[in-house]
This record gives structure tokens, C-alpha cells and sequence, in this order.
């Protein structure tokens, strides 16, 4: 009976640890058709976006907004403060990414592109992860 009950704490602990993975996924998913370049009040959108999730087309919570702005080159500029256990070494991702690839939901930034697309395009490694993300894959 002892064991039984250390499998299920366990099994319980590893399921709650999974559940904003879960949770991002079935919740928010990238919508190419309401990205935030066709958004008409692009300022309003994004200044109620800080302290919301952003997640991956995968369903991979990558953090929560830091800073959200819209850079002289028309790219959205997204400061992530990151999740633990994720591909990317470091706390914070400085993320450069086309508007056309960023959904605005009430609650979270969704991307259209997975977790490892991201980690792909990445730059520095250490303190801050910086990824410029212009949808070639």
C-alpha cells in the first residue's frame, strides 16, 4: 500500500508540474487569420499584453511578458521572462519576431512557431537568450 500511494503522489507531482504545458496548449493556439499585422489598433493590443503568457504554436508555454513594443522596422519586440526546464539557456528571451507571426488572445501571446523553430533562430546564449524570428524554417 505504501508504494501504491508513493506512485500516485508521484504520478500527481509530475502532472501538476506538465499542467501549464497542458493547459497553454489546449487553451491558446496560433489564429493566422487575427495576427497582430491585422490588427487596426496595434498600440492598445500590445499595451495590455505585459505580464500575459506567451506560448508556442506547439503549445509550449515559453514564459510571461516582460516588455512588448514595435521596433523602427515594423517587428514586434517581445521581452520574455522564461520558464524553467525549456531548450533555451538563460531567464530572460529578448524575441524579435514579424507581426504576422503573433496572435494577441485575451490572456496570451500565442506564436506561430513551435519551440524548437525558436530555438533554432536563436542568437547569445547565457543570461538572455535573443532569437529573431522571421518565419524561414
Amino acid at each position: 500500500m505504501t508504494v501504491r500511494k508513493t506512485a500516485l503522489i508521484t504520478s500527481t507531482a509530475i502532472a501538476l508540474m506538465a499542467a501549464p504545458v497542458l493547459a497553454a496548449s489546449s487553451d491558446y493556439t496560433f489564429d493566422a487569420s487575427k495576427t497582430l499585422a491585422g490588427s487596426s489598433d496595434m498600440v492598445t493590443v500590445i499595451g495590455a499584453t505585459v505580464g500575459d503568457e506567451v506560448v508556442t504554436n506547439d503549445g509550449v508555454l515559453l514564459g510571461t511578458i516582460e516588455t512588448f513594443q514595435m521596433n523602427d522596422d515594423g517587428q514586434a519586440n517581445v521581452l520574455v521572462d522564461l520558464e524553467a526546464d525549456l531548450l533555451f539557456e538563460g531567464d530572460t528571451m529578448d524575441l524579435t519576431i514579424s507581426p504576422a507571426y503573433v496572435s494577441v488572445l485575451d490572456g496570451a501571446v500565442v506564436l506561430g512557431a513551435s519551440e524548437e523553430q525558436l530555438f533554432d533562430a536563436r542568437g547569445a546564449v547565457g543570461g538572455q537568450v535573443k532569437v529573431d524570428f522571421d518565419g524561414t524554417y
